[in-house]
């Protein structure tokens, strides 16, 4: 092999031209024994220099490049960004991560990881590490899998359109705030002592507004953008636009497009089934494969370990847990694989974007955990779906109660189901007690 002479590797793109992101693709090299030392060289420094965070080295604050690969990976600002880490308590006013901080990093950002540590670039002699499924015990979870896995579409439910119009007039009415010329102004004044002498120091800031008040469209090209952009028709956005409080002709430009869409979307998630209804529609009968499956349905013996967690512990994992190694995202997943619970018939970890439940305004509700329990002395059987949060928050954010509402609606009355978010100042065993008691 000629080491000074490489040519780059393409991106791997499919049929329409689009990157191809959700598979593993390998360039080969085949080289003799001599070129051995090179070749670990060469997959050590490209591991180093991928520009991935690395996941075994606990770092003392929230760093730069920390903050830039996040917004980056997960298509954010970075005010966006600290407004969360600020709610969730993630880091102190000098960015050093509070405790448990960096676990939070960890489990909401883990793509910031992939590169280092995790053998993107490998010798052909090593070899994937995968994890094997306690096959007896999948039986007991099939009929909870299976629902999870049901390829639905959310149908929104409205009579007619003037139904729908109405419901979009009273959002922009909502909004109506965020289309102001001045923007919104903070005064901090602060006492301050100099030669002996108090004074009054005074500071003005001002947030700009989110909506900006220029005009760089004309109203039919901003009315056919933001027409393509809901998916709504044109003539009932620009009658509501009328109807409305806002002289939208003020504010004519692409960023308003985005933060309308930003905002509507959110609107659809706190509104579906209080004020409009909505319904979920399978689209195809064919449920596998899956994570755990093969295409006849039949279970694997094994899946991939990086699926179900970044983090590897030598500890024992719990009787009734569904594989048979930890591997985990954040400390709170840990302690729940390890925790053995009489009333627990199997639980699993549910594997990296297998199941997405479709919530109004285009998000999704991804649980990290399916339980099965006993209870009424085991006559019967509970299915119990966990969404891990590594912060101490004692109470659901109402978007997380609406992601909620959401996933129960998906399931209806075909199975039992309860859902619940787990914080880490909650142990598991408590909420299967509450599930229980409320049976």
């Amino acid at each position: 092999m000629n080491r000074g002479n490489y040519r780059g590797l393409r991106l791997p793109v499919n049929e329409y031209g689009n990157r191809v992101k959700d598979e593993q693709f390998y360039l080969n090299y085949f080289v003799d024994f001599t070129e051995s030392d090179f070749v670990d060289k060469l997959v050590n420094e490209i591991n180093e220099k991928s520009g991935a965070i690395s996941i075994e080295d606990i770092p003392e604050k929230l760093s730069d490049d920390i903050v830039k690969k996040i917004c980056e990976l997960y298509k954010t600002t970075e005010d966006d960004l600290f407004e969360i880490l600020d709610e969730n308590n993630v880091v102190t006013r000098s960015n050093k991560f509070k405790e448990g901080g960096f676990d939070f990093i960890k489990h909401n950002y883990p793509k910031i990881f992939e590169g280092v540590g995790s053998n993107k670039v490998r010798k052909s002699t090593d070899k994937k590490k995968q994890v094997s499924i306690r096959t007896e015990k999948y039986n007991e979870l099939k009929e909870l899998w299976e629902k999870l896995n049901e390829k639905v579409i959310l149908e929104y439910k409205f009579e007619k359109e003037d139904k729908f119009k109405s419901l979009f007039i009273n959002f922009l009415n909502e909004q109506n705030s965020n289309f102001t010329i001045e923007g919104i102004k903070e005064r901090t004044v602060q006492i301050e002592i100099t030669d002996n002498i108090a004074g009054v120091k005074e500071e003005q800031e001002i947030y700009g507004n989110e909506i900006t008040p220029i005009s760089t469209m004309k109203y039919s090209s901003f009315l056919k953008e933001l027409a393509k952009t809901l998916n709504i028709n044109i003539k009932t956005l620009n009658s509501s636009f009328i109807d409305s409080n806002i002289d939208i002709n003020k504010f004519l430009n692409i960023a308003t497009v985005r933060i309308i869409k930003q905002k509507f979307e959110n609107y659809l998630m706190f509104n579906a089934i209080d004020k409009f209804g909505i319904e979920y529609q399978k689209v195809s009968n064919e449920i596998h494969p899956t994570k755990f499956t093969d295409e006849k349905g039949n279970v694997l013996k094994e899946i991939s370990a990086s699926d179900v967690g970044v983090m590897y512990s030598e500890n024992k994992v719990a009787d009734t847990y569904l594989l048979d190694e930890l591997f985990y995202d954040s400390e709170l997943e840990k302690q729940n694989i390890e925790q053995n619970l009489k009333e627990v018939v199997v639980f699993s970890k549910i594997p990296k974007n297998s199941i997405k439940i479709p919530i109004a305004g285009g998000k999704s509700y991804s649980p990290d955990f399916a339980y099965v329990l006993n209870y009424e002395d085991k006559l019967k059987k509970l299915y119990f779906v966990v969404e891990t949060k590594n912060t101490s928050e004692e109470s659901l954010r109402n978007e997380e109660k609406q992601k909620i509402r959401h996933a129960e609606k998906f399931f209806g009355d075909t199975i039992k189901i309860k859902f619940r978010k787990q914080f880490s100042n909650k142990k598991i065993e408590n909420l299967i007690r509450e599930i229980i008691v409320e049976k």
